[in-house]
């Protein structure tokens, strides 16, 4: 999307589809009353028939406009004058996404930047109109024929900036929304490929592609062989079951000297998930696709970095596998030494997203890094607990559950803290290894930090829970938490 400034007010402005806002008790927002006065009153004619309430979110679509030649509006709801919160803006934006896409609108000049949100700043508008509006823009394409494929229209968005302050604080907000909204269309296109061809070779070739496209950005990609000569017996259990051999890929991005330690994101990459020897029950396996989208968000993180060319060093170490029923797959009650020497007694093949990432975690130990992020689709516990609408965060440093809640709240791809207890870590211990895969039946979204936490002893961590947010069955892969964790490292050199 081609997204403009504009210091004219709507009067002096030549435009194609005019975006305003219309308060519940009928008042006018500025640009409305310019639009109501070039029109001879039409605007509040429209509101005197009663056939629009301006209820928050709700949409009409004037296809012309009296006076006006070739010229439309959108008109939006903005619900009550004085309550217009973040949550309300949000919820007007969306449906404003909706409506451009409903009536294919190619080039529209928006002035809902006007608007006054309670406790938000302009930067913060105008990051989640672009934002939101990109993520409603996004297609899924992923093998349809040619002539079928859906075609995203080269949408024009001016948004309209009082003064050259704002102005310049708009810029930098566009800049960072389309490079998030860019780094979740990679997570998503990703996410939504049928596993058959998103495999961990597939994978790996596409964080080469990103290493590719930036200069600051490298790739390195350790085969199973490299893996077992470092001792990364756990990670590769989950894939011994699969034909399709599993992948490490390390991707870095410099933007910083190389003294300065990164931030590492570990990403699970299960690109199929079939419960291995503890096989799922067939409701629902096909979302198992998804099952690699924390690695899938930990590179569109990455890029979305390197694309704001952030002056920090970010690494993500993504462990990609397959785990299937093989006559060579990881059975319950087998013992495996990972990379840390820790052993595992394996008493569930599907609690696998733990066992790929821990070794990836001890991995991370060789950049001694300021900070180790991991995340993934890890339980379904994780969604009865907190629903589709959060990440779980579990972690071993306040600060740091302080720093991930905040840029989770400004983004709204928010966070929610769950315990890591000795009470709940002592329920891992086994008498045959050092720690059993998992426990009894409840807390299980917490029995898994609590398992990773025992390979994250050396360094800042966190881990999230993504299971709940990364998908859905009618939109596919969403791309979270890429604004989540991009917000976190733009906080980090502000």
């Amino acid at each position: 999307m081609n997204i403009k400034i504009t210091n004219k007010d709507l009067k002096a402005s030549n435009f194609q589809c005019a975006i305003i806002g219309i308060y519940e008790d009928h008042s006018l927002s500025s640009s409305a009353k310019q639009l109501d006065k070039a029109t001879s009153g039409h605007v509040k004619d429209i509101l005197q028939r009663d056939i629009f309430s301006a209820k928050a979110g709700e949409c009409l679509f004037l296809a012309s406009l009296p006076k006006l030649k070739n010229e439309s509006a959108i008109i939006v709801g903005c619900g009550k004058k004085n309550e217009l919160t973040a949550k309300v803006f949000r919820q007007i934006i969306t449906a404003v996404s909706k409506a451009l896409k409903q009536y294919k609108i190619s080039n529209a000049h928006c002035y809902l930047t006007e608007l006054g949100v309670k406790d938000c700043d302009s930067h913060w508008q105008v990051r989640q109109l672009v934002g939101i509006i990109e993520h409603h823009r996004y297609e899924i394409n992923a093998q349809r024929k040619a002539t079928s494929k859906k075609k995203s229209s080269n949408t024009t968005l001016t948004l309209y900036s009082d003064d050259t302050k704002t102005s310049k604080q708009a810029k930098q907000a566009i800049r960072e929304a389309q490079a998030i909204a860019n780094g979740e269309n990679l997570s998503r296109d990703l996410g939504n490929l049928p596993s058959n061809i998103c495999t961990p070779s597939y994978m790996a070739k596409i964080a080469k592609q990103v290493a590719k496209k930036y200069p600051n950005v490298t790739c390195q990609v350790l085969s199973e062989s490299e893996m077992r000569k470092l001792g990364m017996n756990v990670l590769l259990a989950v894939s011994q079951g699969a034909k399709e051999e599993a992948k490490l890929v390390v991707i870095k991005y410099n933007g910083a000297s190389k003294s300065k330690a990164p931030y590492v994101l570990a990403g699970k990459g299960v690109t199929f998930d079939t419960g291995g020897i503890s096989l799922k029950s067939n409701a629902g396996m096909q979302e198992m696709k998804y099952d690699m989208c924390g690695a899938a968000t930990a590179l569109g993180s990455i890029q979305a970095a390197a694309e704001l060319e952030l002056p920090l060093n970010v690494y993500a170490v993504l462990a990609c596998s397959e785990n299937m029923p093989g006559d060579n797959a990881v059975k319950p009650t087998d013992v495996i030494t990972s990379m840390s020497g820790q052993t595992v007694e394996i008493l569930n093949t599907d609690a696998e997203g733990r066992l790929v990432v821990s070794d990836a975690l001890t991995y991370c130990e060789r950049f001694k890094p300021e900070l180790v992020i991991d995340l993934g689709t890890y339980t379904g516990a994780c969604m009865v607990a907190l629903g589709s609408y959060v990440s779980g965060l579990m972690t071993n440093d306040e600060e740091l559950a302080t720093e991930l809640t905040n840029a989770g709240n400004y983004t709204w791809d928010r966070v929610w803290r769950l315990p890591l207890w000795e009470e709940y870590d002592k329920e891992l211990d086994s008498e045959f290894a050092d720690m059993k895969n998992i426990a009894g039946r409840w807390g299980g979204a917490i029995i898994a930090g609590c398992f990773l936490s025992r390979f994250a002893k050396n360094f800042r961590w966190a881990h999230l829970d993504m299971a709940g947010p990364s998908a859905n069955s009618k939109g596919g892969a969403t791309g979270r938490p890429v604004p989540l964790l991009t917000q976190f490292l733009i906080n980090q050199v502000r």
